[in-house]
């Protein structure tokens, strides 16, 4: 399923992976589901914690163009990389932001309204 999370409030999110989790377990099928959302993993994440016995079940496949082989994480290291703020979507890490090059003083307003 691509993009699986598409159009869903992110509230949705773990009920949607226990769905997904549990319907594929019992017709003993897999499921390969991709995503950019660190809400949906996130959400699969909050399943796993709530749900220990799913655990065996689960792991996400992280992609990488510079990488021959993807990078495997089961529950436990989704669980952890949730803990930790650790990323597993693929892709470069976010540059962080540019220092701004804006100039204040103090004795002027920075914003002004007109009525």
């Amino acid at each position: 399923m691509d993009e699986i999370d598409t159009g869903l409030h992110w509230t949705v999110m773990e009920n949607l992976w226990k769905l997904i989790v549990e319907t594929a377990t019992r017709s003993s099928i897999q499921v390969f589901a991709t995503t950019h959302s660190l809400d949906c993993i996130q959400g699969l994440a909050r399943l796993l914690k709530a749900r220990p016995d799913l655990r065996d079940d689960v792991s996400i496949q992280k992609l990488e163009r510079s990488l021959v082989h993807s990078v495997s994480f089961d529950a436990e290291g989704i669980l952890a990389a949730a803990d930790l703020d650790i990323e597993l979507r693929g892709g470069p890490p976010p540059t962080p932001p540019k220092e701004s090059s804006c100039q204040t003083s103090p004795s002027r307003p920075v914003a002004t309204s007109v009525p």
